[in-house]
């Protein structure tokens, strides 16, 4: 999606965070609360496309609509269940979620900091045992009350763990 489109009437679109096979993650600006965010964009590569500078999301085929939108019921129904989950230290806050342009969007705290695994790289894809279980604790706890309720991430990596510049560890993407 192109950077300055506005979704949700509040979020504007910036530049692309990550992206992987059910959708892509862009930092935008809240123009509500004056704060940058995350949108992640329910976009699945194997059902769906967009043309390029385009905002509308276009299904592949007619008889991939009923597997794309039952995909995005299960997104939106994960956002709702996450957003549950805002005052765990170890997973990252919804703020938001919405249906517009064919497609779905959640609206998530922007988390500023690096990758774990980046952070391994430049510490020499090695850390010691007690930095490892200082970093991991908080996402373990989360997860554990996350699964109470039925929520699996299903994508646990080095990537999905963000290191925070005020020293906090936060689970994405789920």
């Amino acid at each position: 999606m192109p950077a300055g489109v506005l979704v949700g009437n509040r979020y504007v679109i910036g530049k692309v965070l990550g992206s992987g096979g059910f959708g892509i993650t862009y930092l935008a600006f809240d123009t509500k609360l004056s704060i940058p965010v995350a949108v992640k964009e329910y976009l699945p590569k194997m059902l769906a496309t967009r043309k390029d500078g385009d905002t509308t999301v276009l299904i592949h085929s007619e008889t991939e609509k009923k597997d794309y939108l039952h995909f995005m019921d299960s997104f939106l129904d994960e956002a709702r269940l996450l957003a549950k989950f805002n005052s765990e230290s170890g997973i990252v806050s919804v703020i938001d979620f919405f249906e517009e342009n064919a497609t779905a969007y959640i609206v998530m705290l922007y988390v500023n900091g690096v990758t774990l695994g980046e952070y391994l790289k430049n510490h020499g894809d090695r850390i010691p045992y007690e930095k490892a279980i200082q970093i991991l604790s908080p996402v373990m706890e989360s997860l554990s009350k996350v699964h109470q309720v039925g929520l699996i991430h299903r994508d646990i990596s080095p990537d999905n763990i963000y290191l925070t510049k005020d020293n906090q560890v936060r689970l994405l993407d789920f």
